[in-house]
C-alpha cells in the first residue's frame, strides 16, 4: 500500500512538472509575441517620448541617503541579532532576523510614503499610487511580465554558459538565501514568514525605494527617462546576488519602463510580486 501511494505521489509530481513546463513554454511564446508587437508599435527609444511626468521636490541626494540608511540598518540589525542569540538554535536566529527585517522594511516603507506624500506634486497620486488604477495595472503587469520573462530566462541561460567557459563545467547560478531556506525542512511558521517576506514585503519596499524614490528623483534631474531607468536598474542589480545580476538588471529595466510608461507605481509592484511568486512556487512545489 505504501509503495502504491509513493508511486502515485511520484507520478503526480512528474505530471505537475510537465504541466508547469508546458505553461511556462506557452507564456514565453506569448511573451515573445508581445515583445515583437511592442517593438513594431513603438520602435527604439520612442516608447517613452510621451510618458507621464512625475514632479518631485526631493533633492538628488535624498533617496540615495535612504538607501544607505536601509543597507546599514539591515546589516547592523542582522549582526546584533547573531550576537544576542548566539546560544540559540540556528532556526531561531534566522526567524528573528527575518522578523526584524520585516519590521525594519515596514517602518521605512511608512516613512518613504510620508516622504512621497509631501515631496511629490499631487502627493501619493503624483508618486504613482492611485487606488483606482490597481485592476488595470494588475492586468498590464501580467502582460509585461510575460513579455520580459523569456528574456530573463535567456539571459540567465547565457550567464550559465559563459560561466562554464570561464569557471568550468560545474558552474551554477547562485541560489538566493531566502529561497534556499524555503527549500529546507523548516517549521510552518518559518515558511509562512519567508513567503510573506519574499512575496509581499520585499517587492513593495524595493519598488517604493528604487523605482518610486530613486528613479523618480533621477528622472527629474536627467534629460532622458532611459538614463534614470538604466542607472536605477544597474544599482538594483548590483545589490542583488552576483551571478543573477544580469538577469536582475533586465527585469529591473522592465520594472523601470513600466513605471515610466504608465506613471503608476502599482504596475512595477505587481510585476515584482508576480516574479517573486513564481520563484517561490517553484521552490515550494517543485524544489527548484
Amino acid at each position: 500500500m505504501i509503495d502504491i501511494l509513493h508511486n502515485y505521489i511520484l507520478a503526480a509530481e512528474v505530471d505537475l512538472e510537465k504541466t508547469l513546463g508546458t505553461v511556462i513554454t506557452l507564456v514565453c511564446l506569448a511573451g515573445v509575441g508581445v515583445l515583437i508587437s511592442w517593438q513594431v508599435k513603438t520602435p527604439g527609444l520612442s516608447a517613452l517620448e510621451h510618458c507621464p511626468v512625475r514632479r518631485t521636490r526631493l533633492p538628488l541626494f535624498f533617496p540615495f541617503l535612504q538607501l544607505f540608511v536601509w543597507l546599514v540598518g539591515a546589516m547592523l540589525c542582522g549582526e546584533m541579532i547573531k550576537k544576542l542569540l548566539a546560544s540559540r538554535p540556528e532556526i531561531t536566529i534566522h526567524f528573528v532576523q527575518y522578523a526584524a527585517m520585516t519590521v525594519l522594511d515596514i517602518g521605512l516603507l511608512v516613512f518613504f510614503l510620508l516622504v512621497a506624500k509631501f515631496g511629490f506634486v499631487r502627493g501619493l497620486r503624483g508618486f504613482g499610487l492611485n487606488w483606482r488604477k490597481i485592476p488595470k495595472d494588475l492586468g498590464w503587469a501580467m502582460i509585461n511580465l510575460a513579455a520580459i520573462y523569456p528574456v530573463v530566462l535567456m539571459v540567465l541561460h547565457v550567464t550559465v554558459e559563459v560561466g562554464k567557459q570561464f569557471a568550468g563545467p560545474e558552474f551554477k547560478l547562485q541560489e538566493h538565501q531566502t529561497l534556499v531556506e524555503m527549500n529546507q525542512a523548516n517549521p510552518v511558521w518559518m515558511q509562512v514568514l519567508l513567503v510573506l517576506f519574499a512575496v509581499a514585503i520585499v517587492p513593495v519596499f524595493e519598488e517604493v525605494l528604487f523605482r518610486g524614490l530613486i528613479q523618480s528623483t533621477l528622472s527629474a534631474h536627467l534629460p532622458s527617462p532611459w538614463m534614470s531607468i538604466g542607472i536605477t536598474s544597474a544599482l538594483f542589480a548590483g545589490l542583488h546576488y552576483g551571478t543573477h545580476s544580469v538577469g536582475i538588471f533586465v527585469l529591473a529595466c522592465c520594472l523601470g519602463y513600466a513605471y515610466e510608461r504608465s506613471g503608476s507605481l502599482w504596475r512595477p509592484i505587481f510585476i515584482h510580486i508576480l516574479f517573486n511568486s513564481i520563484s517561490v512556487a517553484g521552490v515550494l512545489f517543485l524544489g527548484i
